[in-house]
């Protein structure tokens, strides 16, 4: 498996990278949100009057927006792995949220996950391997030692109180953005619990996953990556370990 990283410009570069990528690579597309509105309503042509009539429903414009434009560029992205036009896809959810492509297609077995803060978007594409992508802005105005007691495990906890506490913001977003991928690439959700994932918190310290709550041993099924973001930022990929193929 390799895992590759792109900055998404232009829909026409883009798509000769995405088009090329290997059988078994893992791409990550990472985007930010043009400050033209023109732009967004340029790209966004290739939505479906459902996704359209969603996008009107945000009452405030950035929210409007960002959406438009993820979907637009996921779909750019996907349509470009697939070889078909991006109008041509629709996407369906799962029973959490997961999003998945609704129709088959030639080389369906692709697999996708998409995650935005901040104004910066991050998209991971796969062939049979299941991939959960999430970034976060590090938001230092909290008390996240007492969300993490709320919300982690002991240990994550207990290693967190060995930082100092100018570190805590980065620890516990370090750790959220892995337990958050993993359920995305599971598909359970974050409804599923953070506490059940454990992961390493200290900020020296790789992403790794410690334990999982569904299945005993499972940890060695999935790897947890680092993902390049802009500065005050922090992410996470997860990837399946296992390649599973498609059955006709």
């Amino acid at each position: 498996m390799r895992i590759s990283f792109h900055e998404w410009e232009e829909d026409f570069l883009a798509m000769g990278a995405v088009g090329a990528s290997c059988a078994d690579e893992v791409q990550v597309w990472s985007a930010s949100m043009p400050n033209d509105p023109v732009c967004v309503k340029n790209i966004s042509k290739c939505l479906s009057p459902d996704e359209l009539e969603r996008a009107v429903r945000f009452r405030i414009d950035e929210p409007r927006l960002e959406f438009l434009f993820g979907r637009s560029i996921l779909k750019w992205l996907l349509g470009a792995r697939l070889g078909i036009a991006p109008d041509k896809i629709t996407l369906g959810y799962g029973s959490c949220g997961k999003p998945f492509l609704r129709e088959p297609v030639m080389g369906g077995d692709v697999e996708f996950s998409i995650s935005h803060s901040n104004g910066h978007f991050a998209i991971a594409l796969s062939h049979g391997r299941r991939v959960g992508i999430d970034i976060e802005r590090i938001q230092d105005d909290g008390d996240w030692l007492l969300m993490a007691r709320q919300f982690y495990s002991s240990d994550e906890t207990e290693a967190m109180l060995t930082l100092p506490a100018e570190q805590h913001s980065y620890a516990f977003f370090k750790a959220w953005t892995s337990k958050e991928a993993l359920l995305k690439a599971t598909g359970e959700g974050l409804s599923a619990g953070l506490s059940g994932v454990r992961v390493s918190v200290l900020p020296d310290c790789p992403p790794k996953l410690l334990d999982y709550h569904v299945i005993a041993g499972l940890c060695a099924q999935w790897t947890i990556h680092s993902v390049p973001v802009p500065t005050g930022m922090v992410g996470a990929l997860v990837v399946e370990g296992v390649r599973r193929e498609k059955v006709v």
